[in-house]
């Protein structure tokens, strides 16, 4: 059992196979369309094993720093509509064997909408942990500046 990418050529049905691996908006057709321009291309890859697709990811291709070079991105993770890891995992690597032989630079899977997909480590993808703050709008400046932690108070002031 040999996991393998096939990139997309037209995202015809893309949203209806998406819906069926459980895929979330920041893998739709509609947002990565949204986003693609002339420099950031959009990219639609279908993960097959044994001859059957079994998960989907979908982002755009752009240039590393307006440079020669160039890198994958996608906003989400894998959608695998499975509770497997294993076979995260062997997306995973197959995404990386795939980058390395198209002559990608980079591959980067941002947490939006992570909670819906598995998590599947992989030595070759470093991890960032994301953290989320809530500051309350309502506040007055002072109070709202006393949410911020000593560290970041001290930033905000070396940055002005």
């Amino acid at each position: 059992m040999v996991m393998t990418v096939e990139k997309l050529e037209s995202c015809s049905n893309w949203d209806e196979e998406l819906e069926s691996f459980g895929g979330g908006i920041f893998l739709s057709s509609t947002w990565i369309s949204v986003i693609s321009n002339n420099e950031r291309k959009p990219v639609y890859l279908r993960f097959i094993e044994d001859d059957k697709p079994v998960a989907l990811i979908g982002g755009i291709e752009l240039p590393v720093k307006n440079g020669p070079a160039k890198q994958l991105f996608f906003y989400s993770g894998i959608a695998s509509g499975n509770t497997n890891t294993q076979i995260v995992r062997e997306c995973k690597t197959a995404l990386y064997e795939y980058a390395q032989r198209c002559g990608y630079q980079r591959v980067s899977m941002r947490s939006y909408d992570d909670h819906s997909y598995l998590h599947a480590r992989l030595r070759q993808f470093k991890e960032r942990e994301r953290i989320e703050y809530v500051y309350y709008l309502d506040r007055d400046n002072k109070q709202f500046y006393k949410c911020f932690d000593r560290d970041l108070r001290r930033r905000v002031r070396k940055a002005k």
